[in-house]
């Protein structure tokens, strides 16, 4: 069985045609997904985006039928008080079934067109529509009790902030209203709009106590965006209170999943004390507001337990693990940098070393070196991330530290340089073979790409590649801690890929390419451990970039036997030296 997005027509299949049919439902070994080819190549998601860059324009998907097919699906009120769907009839039947069939003819072209996907690969996608049918268990009780909350408090930020502006803003969400009373109490400008870094760069200024007032209220109610997830909880749920198909397969160019419905991927991460989280939790189970409102500032609050969401069925436990540090392990491995390895093997805390290299204790420091240089970061973008981590850096001091990190991990850079140069020489003369470290670079003539050619097995595509020699004005951070801008000639890579479900041109470099296999490899290593827990007690509910979550029976499992299981690696990652850290309990920790 051959679709595009199978996991929609195995649904399809399982609740429709099925029982209302007597159609046998395909095992799912038999399916197979021309999209998943396509993601796997770094092509575009969707298939009228997909068509018009493998088959082009004439050749690609019915756009104005696509457009006909989502009229039809609307319904609205009958004077019966029906739901009914008014663009129904025969002849758009008729040209609905003509879309349908130019649907099927595309993505037989393209599954045609498309490089099939390795063994292991194909045994990964399978293993994916396993967890995304096994689906996540949601606490559906504490999300209705944690969205009454975020309605109460959004009440009450109208009403506070109608007293604030002296009866002139009845709320904060009406941004052109907001911005005509700031621009009549402030002399900033807010055409551009009302940003969150906007907000908190207004609120570093000296401000009249009502704007700061209003603004402080504007920056909370900000919370209410990531929290409007609750209200879609109902929806998404199926009947069993489990949500089904929100991880996305290989969406990033990586090879990583994305996540829909409820992008379980962008979850924050609640740093509060095990206490104050105990507490806040019974707050909101008892449906205790003022409770709540007096331990912490409620919004915040709500979004920091959204992650609590994710919870086991009665009578399971969650036992999961979470990688440490598996970027910062997997650079040294494909960089060849040994002296690094043992340090990990050893059980050194690397991050302690790397603030002991440039000169400091602060372990977090340590971090964000590691992190952050790893990928070719300058010293001006690395102050910056390093400010955002909570380590304040001055500019004179953040180009010290890269260089003494670089001249620490001398490795590294040359792995950058490598890799640079070797996607260089492979766009410059099609149908070559670089080997770089356990990696392999080469051209494909038939396709006009260059792929790497990953330990695993897996590819990494760059389409219609090209080197463009292009002078720039950048900022350059001088010894003296200046910044002074300069024009430089570069040598950059471009190639096409997906973005944001738009086929573009972006620039790409050593560092950056770098980035691009360590976070590849990271991923295979994720997907590797997925295969192994197949076969076991453990079922995988959910997997967020380097944490892998089960779903074990009340009073079977063990954390030790699933940390062993994620971490022994297959051939390809021998010497690899990896570690998990992993939990049981009732919640997602993550």
């Amino acid at each position: 069985m051959l679709a595009w997005k199978a996991g929609f027509e195995r649904a399809i299949w399982r609740h429709l045609s099925s029982p209302r049919y007597g159609w046998p439902e395909p095992e799912l070994c038999q399916w197979r997904d021309a999209q998943a080819n396509s993601v796997a190549m770094g092509l575009p998601a969707s298939l009228d985006k997909a068509a018009d860059v493998v088959l082009g324009d004439e050749l690609g998907k019915d756009k104005e039928g696509a457009k006909l097919m989502r009229q039809m699906a609307q319904v609205v009120p009958s004077s019966d008080g029906e739901w009914v769907r008014p663009l129904e009839n025969a002849r758009n039947l008729k040209r609905l079934e003509e879309y349908c069939a130019t649907d099927v003819v595309v993505t037989g072209q393209l599954y045609e067109q498309l490089a099939a996907l390795t063994l292991t690969e194909l045994r990964v996608w399978t293993c994916d529509q396993e967890i995304n049918d096994r689906g996540i268990y949601v606490d559906r009780g504490r999300a209705s009790k944690m969205l009454s909350m975020v309605g109460k408090r959004d009440q009450e930020i109208a009403a506070e902030v109608f007293v604030a502006s002296h009866g002139q803003l009845s709320g904060v969400r009406s941004v052109p209203a907001l911005k005509d009373w700031l621009n009549q109490r402030t002399s900033r400008d807010t055409s551009t709009g009302l940003s969150k870094s906007l907000v908190s760069e207004l609120l570093k200024e000296e401000l009249p106590d009502d704007v700061r007032a209003v603004l402080e209220l504007r920056q909370e109610a900000s919370r209410i965006t990531s929290l409007g997830k609750l209200k879609r909880i109902k929806d998404a749920c199926s009947p069993d209170g489990r949500v089904r198909g929100a991880l996305a397969y290989h969406r990033a160019h990586t090879g990583r999943w994305t996540s829909r419905l409820l992008q379980v991927h962008n979850l924050p991460k609640d740093r509060r004390s095990r206490d104050v989280q105990d507490m806040c939790a019974l707050a909101i189970d008892g449906g205790d507001y003022d409770t709540l409102n007096m331990l912490w500032s409620p919004l915040e609050a709500l979004s920091l337990s959204l992650r609590s969401l994710i919870a086991a069925p009665p009578g399971h436990d969650l036992i999961a693990a979470d990688y440490s540090a598996i970027e910062a392990r997997v650079l040294p491995w494909l960089a060849g940098d040994e002296d690094k390895l043992q340090l990990f093997r050893d059980g050194v805390d690397t991050y302690v070393k790397a603030a002991a290299d440039v000169g400091s204790t602060d372990r977090q420091l340590g971090k964000v070196c590691e992190l952050a240089l790893g990928y070719g970061m300058g010293a001006l973008k690395f102050a910056a991330t390093a400010n955002g981590w909570g380590v304040p850096l001055e500019l004179k001091d953040a180009q010290k530290i890269a260089q003494s990190w670089r001249k620490k991990n001398k490795a590294v850079p040359v792995f950058w340089a490598e890799i640079e140069s070797a996607v260089k020489a492979c766009v410059r003369k099609g149908g070559r073979k670089i080997r770089v470290g356990r990696l392999i670079v080469a051209s494909n003539l038939i396709c006009s790409a260059v792929y790497i050619k990953l330990p695993s097995g897996r590819y990494l595509w760059y389409h219609s590649p090209e080197i463009r020699v292009e002078t720039r004005t950048i900022d350059v951070l001088q010894p003296s801690g200046a910044v002074k801008p300069t024009k430089l000639e570069f040598e950059s890579i471009y190639f096409s890929h997906a973005n944001a479900g738009r086929w573009s041109r972006t620039s790409t470099y050593g560092g950056k390419l770098v980035e691009n296999v360590t976070q590849a490899v990271a991923r295979d290593c994720l997907a590797e451990a997925l295969l192994r827990l197949r076969d076991t007690p453990y079922k995988v509910v959910m997997h967020v970039h380097d944490s892998i979550v089960s779903e074990v029976a009340s009073g079977t499992g063990d954390v030790g036997e699933f940390e062993q299981l994620i971490l022994d690696m297959p051939q390809w990652a021998t010497g690899l030296p990896l570690a998990a850290e992993g939990y049981r309990g009732p919640r997602f920790i993550g």
